[in-house]
């Protein structure tokens, strides 16, 4: 699987110009779709599956030790995630002034513009807090259910070259997601694309 040349230089064009960005979320993402891929191939689809699902559980975790919803290590609970934390904390105090009905997605930067702490930006960075913030926790809850009970179908069943690709692709998405505002929800590029990924993934 994915031994043919073509393959391998569409990996190094790929790698080699992530490289010359300052993409920090998209080098994370890249690394987490090529570990995918090493495990697949290890371990097949059951590894894949208990990889993701421990990588999730793994990644609530920490957020919840970094933001001292947990007890973990002091250490988590300083990271400035390049000052989105101020942000993240705005957005969680604002959506509890109006927690049902959010503030739609054309104002989330707005109601976060004069509440986040200094150096922090207006901009949430992050696609799962902005769906949240923007749609109230219901549509937060379901924007997060859509997003990983599709993520968990391709995990189910991936047995070909464009299963793990497409499976690939919605992963490093995940992670990106965590960083960006981006969402699967608009007419940007990064929006159209995880929003055909997923419908291929739910019509396969």
């Amino acid at each position: 699987m994915f031994k043919s040349n073509v393959s391998k230089v569409i990996l190094g064009v790929n790698t080699l110009g992530l490289l010359f960005t300052n993409y920090r979320a998209g080098w994370v993402g890249f690394l987490v779709a090529v570990g995918i891929l090493f495990i697949y191939v290890l371990f097949d689809r059951e590894g894949v599956k208990l990889a993701i699902l421990g990588g999730i559980i793994a990644t609530i975790v920490a957020l919840a030790m970094m933001f001292e919803i947990i007890p973990g290590p002091a250490v988590l609970s300083e990271l400035s995630l390049n000052h989105r934390r101020g942000s993240w904390i705005a957005a969680a105090q604002i959506l509890q002034e109006q927690p049902f009905l959010g503030y739609g997605f054309g104002n989330t930067a707005a109601v976060l513009s004069g509440v986040v702490p200094p150096g922090s930006p207006a901009n949430v960075h992050n696609s799962y807090i902005r769906a949240f913030l923007a749609l109230g926790l219901g549509g937060g809850l379901t924007y997060l259910g859509l997003f990983l009970a599709t993520l968990l179908k391709g995990a189910s069943r991936v047995t070909t070259k464009s299963d793990m690709i497409l499976l690939m692709g919605l992963l490093s998405y995940l992670v990106v997601q965590l960083f960006n505002s981006l969402s699967f929800i608009g007419l940007s590029l990064h929006s159209v694309i995880i929003a055909i990924m997923m419908g291929y993934q739910v019509m396969e």
